[in-house]
């Protein structure tokens, strides 16, 4: 005997259904995955290799490569930190949206413009200073070797990205 005629279709139209579905997901996935390779961290010292980002950057690879009590502790020295950092970061954002007001306000205010880049290099600047603070204070609390370590990853020529 034959399989009913009706079957046939609907079990095509499943198959096709869930196999669409899978394909969108795998898709997903896949581009969140490329833009992480090709485009980093971002959030709010992106990859900046200038002031802050080089040692920031020596911190993550040296936490890595440590023992997890070890990172525990070298991390509880960051995380001491955190309120400060989210402060400096709705300051940043503050700064930011003002600078983006005075560029699109019409008509174009110069003195409103000045003011609100000002503002935002200097919340810049206290940004960089107070991660050159926590770096000194991190690179301190290191034993000899793992001074050593930082210190071979800063050496490292860096990838400087294109925008």
């Amino acid at each position: 005997m034959s399989a009913h005629p009706r079957t046939t279709p609907r079990r095509r139209r499943w198959v096709t259904i869930v196999l669409t579905i899978s394909l969108a997901l795998n898709l997903l996935v896949a581009s969140a995955i490329g833009a992480r390779v090709i485009f980093g961290h971002g959030g709010f010292y992106g990859r900046q290799y200038g002031s802050g980002g080089a040692m920031v950057a020596a911190g993550r690879h040296l936490l890595w490569s440590l023992p997890r009590e070890r990172r525990n502790e070298l991390r509880a020295i960051v995380r001491l930190h955190k309120p400060q950092f989210r402060a400096m970061r709705s300051e940043h954002d503050e700064a930011r949206r003002a600078l983006a007001d005075a560029i699109t306000a019409e008509p174009f205010d110069i003195d409103r413009f000045d003011q609100a880049f000002t503002a935002m290099t200097q919340n810049e600047s206290k940004a960089h200073e107070q991660i050159r603070a926590l770096g000194r204070t991190f690179i301190l609390k290191l034993t000899p070797e793992e001074r050593a370590t930082f210190a071979a990853d800063l050496r490292k020529p860096r990838r400087w990205r294109r925008h």
